[in-house]
């Protein structure tokens, strides 16, 4: 006996599910054989199965048995019934946002069913029985053991790059342009082919977290490898911030670090901003280092690691470098203020001990040539306000804002309730990141959308901040975990599932490259649509496509960006003027509002340009001079007519 009670209820009723689902296997077959039909052996499996879960659970899992039946047993078929009914909400929910016919669905769905009919059953059919401290007891300090072991920490860690493995093209909106550039920069000039488009030299600048990083995998494992690795990198880096930030502030991974995991998989990740998001996640563990050494109050080491370790942030990206100051000030303000110093000197030394940080990309940044740039601009005031909505959208609209609307109902029960504190360098790092986007230009350097980048990361920082009081009950931090690891689950799941479709999207797009020549001069139309009153919930993510024509073909990518303070790269191609780099200017389905559509682009390429890629072929366009020569749904590759 004692024995079974060393091993934990939870295991017990997995152990007492397997033992029922094989006995009505059982009589299913044993129903067949006697020639029942398929309705009546299915009816006696599941009356047999059912009855042995309820004796075994009973006896077993919870030690229920000096109970009465007229009093379990209805209830526990209530329990079943409940469970049953949120699989099948599960499955429902999955089939309206496009992910029916999924195994992942299907997991999910037998995961929500199991852990409804563990805690119905502990809690309402057979609560009370002498066990049930016990077990309650072994149970809050098995979950307490898991959150805190690293092998959580690494599995967690691995399951964020995980979906990279299931992808051949990474669906984010820019990937294919940083991986075109990858290339010339490797090639260094020896390809004749990519020599007469392209010219790339090295020179210090703010922007080169994963151009450094390409420089050694690309070699190695060849570009489109290359970039999976980056982009798992990049998740991976990110995850570990938010878990070791949580566990030096808190001294232990906080369950509410959980439900910050989600954001890394945030609409900035989709657009394909790898160097900002690399640099956040260096940021974050960068933070979590320097409120280590500001706890034990090793001052002189922080500033020396933090000489070269803030040139590196700003290396990677100057958002990155922007982040950690944020933070870093955020903790020597808190601490400094809790010894209670005068709020004057708490700003001015908080501030003034950041000076090692900034001496590497000071240096750097006046060493660095560019040509002349709009250092920020205001151009879309109204995104600002709609950026938040955006923090977890991904392709399913209504699976995205119901969990935001889950992970912000987590931070106001966090911030509000008396469960809860909140570490005091955290809580103001959250805060002022909150106001910087605010009052911050949507392009910095003339990179767009520079908020937006911040707004998953400022969610996570919220939830980061706070942990469950000492003093709380047991059971408030167990179910805290639980629920933060599902949730978390959740969405990387979908997150997969979601890349592996639009995967599927990108991959056909790109099968048309076959009919196309290696080596050729060719211009890549990706118009919008002029009558669209908004842009879908998930957005076309081929914007940046045409790279792959570059890695596979060694095909011309005409969506390669010119950047004075952004890019080391840069394009000469006359022949496709001015349709040779992106952002050059706006392309529609049909002329719009002064901007040309794909008639006019056609009509306008130079004869030097023998092949067109249209991704997003408009209905019924017409396409005189040019001949189709190779189609995949609206994925077009024309060619001119001699």
């Amino acid at each position: 006996m004692k024995i079974v009670e060393a091993i934990p209820a939870p295991a017990r009723f997995a152990g007492v599910g397997l033992i029922n689902t094989a006995l009505g296997l059982a009589l299913i077959q044993m129903g067949l054989l006697l020639g029942w039909n398929d309705y009546a052996a299915n009816a006696a499996g599941y009356a047999g199965g059912f009855v042995c879960s309820y004796l075994l659970n009973r006896s077993f899992t919870f030690a229920a048995s000096e109970g009465r039946h007229a009093r379990q047993l209805p209830r526990f078929a209530l329990a079943a019934g409940v469970a049953y009914a949120l699989n099948i909400g599960v499955l429902a929910i999955g089939r309206s946002i496009g992910i029916g016919g999924t195994l992942a669905l299907q997991a999910a769905a037998v995961a929500i069913y199991t852990v409804a009919f563990y805690l119905l059953s502990r809690r309402f059919v057979f609560a009370g029985g002498p066990s049930a401290t016990a077990d309650a007891t072994r149970w809050h300090a098995l979950v307490a053991r898991t959150t805190q072991s690293p092998a959580l920490i690494a599995l967690l860690v691995a399951a964020a790059m995980a979906p990279l493995m299931l992808v051949t093209t990474p669906p984010l909106v820019d990937a294919g342009g940083h991986m075109a550039r990858w290339i010339v920069q490797v090639d260094a000039g020896t390809s004749p082919v990519l020599r007469q488009w392209y010219d790339f030299k090295w020179g210090l600048l703010g922007n080169l977290g994963c151009d450094l990083l390409a420089q050694g995998l690309v070699p190695l494992l060849g570009p489109e490898a290359a970039l999976r690795a980056i982009v798992a990198i990049i998740l991976g880096v990110q995850a570990l911030g938010i878990l070791t930030l949580s566990r030096t502030v808190h001294g232990k991974v906080a369950p509410t670090a959980f439900f910050a995991l989600p954001f890394i998989f945030g609409f900035p990740l989709q657009f394909g901003f790898l160097n900002s998001l690399l640099g956040i996640g260096l940021a974050l563990n960068a933070v979590a280092l320097w409120t280590a050494l500001e706890i034990r109050g090793r001052h002189r080491l922080q500033a020396a690691l933090f000489v070269p370790m803030g040139f590196v942030l700003w290396l990677a990206h100057t958002m990155g470098l922007a982040v950690f100051l944020v933070g870093a000030f955020a903790a020597n303000a808190a601490r400094a203020d809790a010894r209670g110093e005068p709020a004057w000197r708490v700003v001015f030394v908080s501030g003034l001990r950041l000076l090692p940080a900034v001496i590497g990309p000071l240096i750097a940044m006046g060493m660095a040539r560019h040509g002349p740039v709009e250092p920020f601009a205001y151009h879309q005031g109204g995104g600002k306000w709609l950026w938040p909505f955006d923090a977890l959208r991904d392709t399913w609209q209504a699976w995205d804002l119901a969990a935001l609307l889950i992970a912000t109902v987590a931070i106001y029960l966090f911030w509000r309730t008396p469960f809860f504190v909140r570490d005091r360098g955290v809580a103001v790092f959250a805060v002022l990141m909150a106001v910087i986007y605010v009052i911050m230009p949507d392009t910095i350097l003339e990179s767009q959308y520079a908020d937006m980048r911040l707004v998953p990361v400022t969610f996570a920082l919220f939830l980061i901040a706070a942990t469950p009081r000492a003093d709380s009950p047991p059971a408030l931090r167990t179910v805290l975990a639980i629920a933060g690891l599902l949730f978390v689950g959740a969405r990387w799941t979908g997150n997969a599932v979601a890349m592996v479709h639009n995967d599927r999207i990108a991959g056909r797009a790109l099968s048309v490259l076959s009919a196309v020549p290696r080596g050729t001069n060719l211009v890549t139309i990706v118009p919008r649509t002029c009558d669209s009153a908004q842009t879908p919930w998930n957005i076309d993510r081929r914007d940046h496509i045409s790279g792959y024509a570059l890695a596979r073909r060694q095909i011309f990518d005409s969506a390669q960006w010119q950047m004075n303070a952004g890019q080391l790269l840069k394009v000469h191609n006359a022949d496709a003027e001015p349709y040779d780099h992106d952002r050059q200017t706006m392309i529609y389905d049909r002329s719009c509002n002064g901007w040309p559509g794909v008639s006019d682009v056609l009509t306008e390429l130079k004869p030097a340009i023998r092949y067109a890629w249209v991704i997003g072929m408009p209905a019924g366009l017409q396409h005189d001079g040019w001949s189709i020569a190779a189609r995949a749904g609206d994925s077009v590759v024309l060619r001119r007519n001699r």
